[in-house]
């Protein structure tokens, strides 16, 4: 008898380019957090999504209420994340143990984003 459930595990999601923004990743981030089908994500990839302050702060919101647990590669480069969205980030990507890479080249992240981040 087959199991009424799935036990498949989606560990790697490649969204580059698809022109989220923030609304689409605020959509996003409901489906990242326990108990739904991408918490169990390792790597993200967020690039060139026209991703701005807002949709930055809904995933750090996301993050910090138990998403993205044991992420380990993030790329949230070539958006239009600035000094507010870098430090949303960096507060709550603190929080992920297993994050190895986070890579936010190509944003519009001054001196301070980068002291919160850094």
């Amino acid at each position: 008898m087959a199991s009424s459930h799935s036990t498949t595990r989606l560990e790697r999601l490649y969204l580059q380019g698809n022109q989220l923004g923030d609304e689409g990743l605020a959509a996003l981030t409901d489906v990242l957090l326990p108990g739904k089908p991408m918490h169990q994500l390792e790597t993200l990839d967020l690039g060139g999504n026209g991703i701005g302050d807002e949709g930055a702060a809904a995933l750090a919101c996301s993050v910090k209420e138990g998403a993205l647990g044991p992420l380990q590669y993030l790329f949230i480069n070539n958006n239009q994340i600035g000094d507010e969205g870098a430090a949303a980030l960096a507060e709550a990507l603190a929080t992920l143990p297993a994050l190895q890479d986070l890579v936010l080249g190509s944003n519009a992240i001054g001196d301070e984003g980068f002291a919160a981040v850094g």
